[in-house]
Formats: structure tokens, C-alpha cells, sequence
């Protein structure tokens, strides 16, 4: 019973022992980093994916991976988070605990056989620095394979600091093939601009290095077998000189095994087994020379390659002034995006002649041309032609830095013409001007051409000799004259009527205050009569004033104290009887009437000065 006993209370207390002791340290590896890959024996060339997993953790920057490895191609895909929760009941005690999980997933591609080791990694979680372990990669060469394979082709392999050279690029395959994924390691070489080049006739967008390149499907015949072809093109201008080593391309897709894999269950159905297969296009060098700085031109608009100018323009019979739109169309190059042309303002013989608008729009490539439109004008009449365009540029083929010309294009500018109102409505007389000369009849048509009109003069010695003239110069002044006089009069017959009203509001109001002797209440009516007064003086509406806007208008007008504060009391026992019931210290009706009376008289001397 003893030992029964015992196990009873000894086996909680060795529990809560427990859980004190492995709370501590579970709340310490709260927040973890681990990491996974999904392959850990791939090819050189196929894309394998990498996860780094977060538990317990509310914020995670996802890491600069590509900064921490080499050797290796790095993409990354996505973060996302998993939520859930664990209830825990011991010894009739519940506890709940909340995790979150974030998962970071990249994609990854090794370049060279051997063992790749994915180094430790360092994220950012809850403002803790976590560190993953390091994972190695065992990465063999891919086997060959006759019919799957990649080429890539460089238009040429010598080249010019600037010069746009033409990398393409074809997949060969000749079998059902799934999930093709390109990597390009070239295309993120510092030392290079590519750009993905259009194609005619593409039916294909593809991702490559996180862009789309557009691709044309064909057919094509190697070694006797025939190949269904995915090709695409990009441009690769080098940055600086040098010898460039642009590293191998790879393509990896899934194709059938030639395995088939069965199924046991009823409803089951046998499935082509897949397998992972690589090719890896060759390594190539690229040679890449500097401009060279002799005989290099002024001008030099920073083309390299060889290239052909032309100009054309529409009207080519104008006014003075009339827009001319110009075209100026260069070709040369296969990839023209990034051709762009020299400021018009920079040609000289052009900019002499003719306005030039300082924005030009942007270049449209049509086929093997890029066209540039620009609105031009000519600003004299003596002008004959649009001179030659000149455009300076170094040539691969001779070495040289070369400049070509457009022809110039002949031009007719007339002198801009004064359009009259019989020209504006379409009237046009050719007749030629005839002398006059009377006849029995009348006089007849002879002339109907406006240039047969004397020219009249107009100005001041010519109108001031009618009436009319004087009329219309001294119509404005005079009626402004009556005008002012009409407000000058209506105002000084306002100003008299305010002066007549105040002088009769004393009278009015102690007329007022005599006929209150009898009356049982006169507290109400002694306040109608102080705001009829106060708002004849004043000028200001009776029935809306108040206690406060009477006291800031007499001392506006220099009323003394004792004044203001007889008002002021006056006004709060009116309107206490009124307003309260008669509150306040009782007053005798006529004594309370002759305190008004004094009060206005006093009010009236002072407003009066």
C-alpha cells in the first residue's frame, strides 16, 4: 500500500521536474533553420531544387543565396509558410503552442563535375542570424545522348568593343520530351549586354534566366536523322576589350525511359516511366578588340558595325514656316534595337536652315531598317534643298571609323502668303487687271482682283477728322463721368439720411421712455428702446445686438468706462427681467426709467463729438 502510495505522488512530481527542466531548453531551440535538397547526385546542367525551412519563426528574410555559393546557378522560386498548433493536456493541465514554418525554396544548377558543397547559410529570422549546414553535391557528367542535344552559335568570335554580334541558339530533339528547362550561364556575364532578339514567324515564349525569349519551331537534319528544332537569338554586345571565356549552355528535360510502370489496383493504368536527360552546349571564346583612337572623328555617334543612311521627306513644297516631316532610315546591322541616331541639332547645315524640335520620337525597326521621324521647318524662303545627313561610325569590315551621307533632297519654300476673305471662302480671281474706262452703259467689270484696290491708309490723322471718330473716343469717358457722379450723389444722399436718423433717435427715444410712467413692467419695452437706439447710432440691426458687440463698438468709438459699464448694467437687468423671471436686486420702474434716460443722454453727448 506504502509503495502504491508512493508511485502516486512520486510520478507527478517527477513530471513536473520534467517539463520544468525541458521548458527552458525547448524554448531556446525555439527558432531553427534546416535545410533539404531534392537530389543529392545530379548532372552538370540539371536543375535541382534547394528548401531552407524556418520553424517557429514570425519574420524571415529570404537570404542573398547567390552571394554565399559558387559554382553554381541560383534561382529563386518562392517563400512560403505553413501554420498549426499542438495541444498538450498533463495532469489535467492544458497547454497550447502555436508554430509557423517558412519555407524558402531555390532552384539550383551545378557547372562542373566533382563534389559541389552548398555552403552554411545565414537567414535573417526574428532579427536572429540562423545558420543552415552545409550540403554536398555529387555531380557527374552528363552521358551522351544522340537524340537530344543543344547548340549554340556565334555569328562571329572576333569582335568590337560595342558591336552587335548574334548568338544563336537551337535545341534538337526527336521524341516526346516534358518539362524543358534552359540554363544559360552566359547570358549574366558581366562583360556582355544581351538582349533576346524577335524572331519571324515565333510560336514559343521560353523563360531563360528569368526572361522571355521567343522561339520558331522547324525541322532540321544531322547525321542523317530528322530533328524536331526549338531556335532562338540573342544579341551580345561586349562591354569592355579582352579575350571572353562564355561558358557552356545546358538543356534538361524529362523523356521517356522506355520503362513502363504497372499498376496493381482495378482501376489502375500502366504509366510511362520518365528520366532526366542533359545536354550541355560547348564552351566558346570571344575575342574582343578596342576602338582604336586615330582618325577617330569628332561626330562619332558610337555605332560600330557598317551601316547605310537615307533620308527622305514629305511635303516638299512648302511655306515659310510649313512642318516637313523627315525620315531618316539607317540599315546594316541584323539587331538594330539599340541603334539609335545622332541629334539632328548636331548637323550643322541642317540646323542652320531649319527649326529643329529637341525631342525626336523613338526609332521604329521595320526588317532590316530603323526609321527615325522628326518634324522639321524651314525659316526662309531662299532655301532650296534639305541638305545631306552625315553619319559617323566604325566599321568592322575595313577597321576604320567611316562616315556616310544621305542625298540631299530638293525643296521649293515660298514666301508665306496673307490669306484674304475671298480666299478663305474658296474665291480665287484669275482675271487680269484691265484699265477704267466709261462707257454709256456704266461702268464695267473691268477689274475683280483684290490687287487692283488703293491701299488705304489708317491711323490717328486719318480717323480723328470725323464725328464719328470723336463720338466713339468720348463715349467710354463720359459715361464713366455720369456714372461716378450718379454713386457719388446716391452716396452723399445716404450719408444725409444716416445724419437725419441719428440726430432724431434722441428725441425718439426719450419719447419713448416718457410714455413707459404708467406701465406696470417697463424692463422689457426700456430694452427695445436702448437697441433701437444703440442701433440708429451704431448703425448696426437692433434686434440682433447683444451686450458684447454694444461694449466693442462704443470703445471702437472712445466711449468712456463709465459709460460702457452703465450700458452693460442696464442691459443685464432688462434682460434678467425678461430672460430670468425678474432675478436680481428689485428696482423701482421709475427710478430704473430715469437711470435709461440719464444713460442716454450721456451716450448721445460722447457719440456726438
Amino acid at each position: 500500500m506504502m509503495q502504491r502510495l508512493q508511485k502516486c505522488v512520486l510520478l507527478p512530481l517527477i513530471a513536473c521536474a520534467m517539463v520544468g527542466v525541458l521548458t527552458p531548453c525547448l524554448a531556446a531551440a525555439q527558432v531553427s533553420a534546416n535545410v533539404a535538397v531534392s537530389k543529392q547526385q545530379v548532372v552538370v546542367g540539371e536543375p535541382f531544387r534547394y528548401r531552407i525551412q524556418i520553424n517557429n519563426a514570425q519574420r524571415v528574410d529570404p537570404p542573398d543565396l547567390a552571394a554565399q555559393v559558387t559554382n553554381l546557378i541560383v534561382e529563386f522560386l518562392n517563400i512560403g509558410h505553413n501554420d498549426s498548433s499542438q495541444i498538450t493536456i498533463i495532469n489535467g493541465r492544458r497547454s497550447e503552442s502555436n508554430s509557423r514554418e517558412h519555407l524558402i525554396d531555390f532552384q539550383l544548377t551545378a557547372l562542373q563535375e566533382g563534389t559541389v558543397v552548398i555552403p552554411a547559410v545565414e537567414v535573417q529570422a526574428d532579427g536572429r542570424t540562423l545558420r543552415t549546414q552545409a550540403v554536398p553535391i555529387q555531380v557527374t557528367a552528363p552521358p551522351p545522348n544522340d537524340s537530344f542535344f543543344l547548340t549554340t552559335k556565334l555569328s562571329k568570335n572576333t569582335g568590337y568593343v560595342g558591336e552587335a554580334l548574334t548568338l544563336t541558339t537551337t535545341f534538337y530533339f526527336d521524341q516526346q520530351i516534358r518539362d524543358v528547362k534552359y540554363v544559360m550561364p552566359l547570358l549574366a556575364l558581366d562583360s556582355l549586354d544581351t538582349v533576346p532578339m524577335p524572331q519571324d514567324q515565333a510560336e514559343f515564349s521560353i523563360p531563360i534566366n528569368g526572361e522571355t525569349v521567343h522561339a520558331r519551331q522547324g525541322q532540321a537534319s544531322r547525321d542523317g536523322e530528322t530533328f524536331v528544332t526549338l531556335t532562338f537569338q540573342h544579341a551580345l554586345i561586349p562591354r569592355r576589350a579582352g579575350t571572353l571565356e562564355l561558358p557552356r549552355s545546358f538543356v534538361s528535360a524529362e523523356a521517356p525511359s522506355g520503362r513502363t510502370i504497372r499498376r496493381n489496383t482495378l482501376f489502375g493504368r500502366n504509366r510511362q516511366e520518365y528520366t532526366t536527360v542533359v545536354s550541355a552546349a560547348p564552351a566558346q571564346t570571344l575575342t574582343v578588340n578596342p576602338l582604336p583612337e586615330e582618325g577617330k572623328p569628332v561626330n562619332f555617334s558610337g555605332l560600330v558595325g557598317s551601316f547605310q543612311l537615307s533620308a527622305s521627306a514629305s511635303p516638299t513644297s512648302v511655306n515659310v514656316g510649313d512642318p516637313i516631316t523627315l525620315i531618316v532610315a539607317i540599315g546594316g546591322p541584323e539587331y538594330l534595337d539599340t541603334v539609335n541616331l545622332p541629334p539632328l541639332e548636331s548637323q550643322t547645315l541642317l540646323a542652320k536652315d531649319f527649326r529643329i524640335p529637341e525631342e525626336m520620337a523613338p526609332g521604329v525597326v521595320e526588317g532590316k531598317t530603323k526609321r527615325f521621324t522628326q518634324t522639321i521647318r524651314a525659316q526662309s524662303a531662299d532655301i532650296t534643298e534639305i541638305p545631306p545627313l552625315t553619319l559617323s561610325y566604325f566599321d568592322v569590315n575595313t577597321g576604320r571609323y567611316e562616315t556616310i551621307q544621305s542625298e540631299p533632297i530638293p525643296l521649293t519654300v515660298h514666301e508665306t502668303n496673307i490669306v484674304t476673305a475671298a480666299q478663305a471662302e474658296g474665291h480665287n480671281p484669275t482675271i487680269d487687271v484691265a484699265d477704267h474706262r466709261a462707257v454709256n452703259e456704266g461702268i464695267a467689270h473691268n477689274f475683280t482682283d483684290t490687287s487692283a484696290l488703293t491701299p488705304q491708309r489708317f491711323g490717328p490723322d486719318v480717323w480723328l477728322q470725323t464725328a464719328g471718330s470723336w463720338l466713339f473716343l468720348l463715349f467710354p469717358p463720359t459715361l464713366y463721368s455720369l456714372l461716378a457722379a450718379t454713386m457719388y450723389i446716391r452716396k452723399r444722399g445716404g450719408l444725409f439720411a444716416i445724419d437725419r436718423s441719428q440726430a432724431r433717435a434722441l428725441p425718439e427715444a426719450q419719447a419713448a421712455l416718457e410714455e413707459l410712467d404708467h406701465r406696470e413692467e417697463v424692463h422689457g419695452p426700456v430694452l427695445d428702446i436702448l437697441r433701437a437706439y444703440l442701433g440708429t447710432r451704431l448703425q448696426r440691426q437692433a434686434r440682433a445686438l447683444t451686450v458684447g458687440d454694444v461694449e466693442k463698438a462704443l470703445r471702437d468709438r472712445a466711449v468712456s468706462e463709465e459709460t460702457c459699464d452703465t450700458v452693460k448694467a442696464l442691459f443685464a437687468e432688462c434682460e434678467a427681467h425678461r430672460y430670468a423671471g425678474g432675478a436680481g436686486a428689485p428696482t423701482e420702474n421709475a427710478e430704473f426709467v430715469q437711470r435709461t434716460q440719464a444713460c442716454i443722454t450721456a451716450l448721445n453727448e460722447e457719440l456726438g463729438r
